[in-house]
């Protein structure tokens, strides 16, 4: 039988444009509570899209630092405020996580953040923390989210029929991706082949 860690923490990791810190509740709340009035971004996680006060705020934040969960404030190099978060959730019986991504700064969003942050995060969980599988769950019309899954090398694998209620209020339908860790680790030896290959 497989042992998995029993529990996860984040540290800072840098990519090349981000660096990103594991959040501090009570400040990062303070900073960020101006992202709970971008409804369109907090119904894509499935968060309650009205309501929210600083307590409320804080409270929601604050469950990032428990021993099952993790997450990073996003900030550009050289920024002094952040412009999203990565969430990771830790399921220790299985070595599996779930994530989700806010990227709050709309400047941002188009630009390859998420996948520069996701590829630095699955890194660090697979490597590091050595868990066995991620899992991620979009909805359908998230056409930039799907592209991203792809990218990073996931796999579709499930289908929820009209099970995310957009903002709207209609029915869609949920993808579920998944990548195993021999999975993430063939890819970066086919990735450094091909460096290798470039340079000759």
């Amino acid at each position: 039988m497989t042992s998995h860690p029993t529990s996860i923490k984040a540290i800072e990791l840098t990519t090349e444009r981000f660096v990103l810190r594991p959040i501090e509740p009570v400040a990062f709340a303070r900073r960020t509570l101006h992202w709970t009035t971008d409804r369109q971004a907090f119904v894509d996680l499935a968060w309650k899209t009205d309501g929210w006060t600083m307590w409320r705020w804080w409270r929601h934040v604050r469950k990032l630092a428990r021993k099952d969960r993790m997450g990073h404030g996003i900030w550009p190099k050289g920024a002094t405020e952040a412009i999203g978060l990565h969430m990771v959730t830790y399921q220790p019986a299985t070595g599996n996580i779930t994530f989700g991504v806010l990227i709050a700064d709309h400047g941002w969003r188009g630009k390859g953040a998420v996948v520069e942050v996701r590829e630095a995060v699955l890194g660090d969980c697979f490597e590091r923390l050595g868990v066995h599988r991620a899992t991620g769950w979009v909805n359908a019309r998230n056409f930039a989210s799907l592209y991203n899954y792809q990218r990073l090398g996931f796999r579709r694998e499930a289908a929820l029929r009209e099970s995310f209620v957009q903002l709207d209020g209609s029915l869609v339908d949920q993808l579920g991706f998944g990548l195993l860790r021999s999975e993430w680790f063939d890819r970066l030896g086919k990735q450094k082949s091909h460096q290798r290959e470039d340079r000759t």
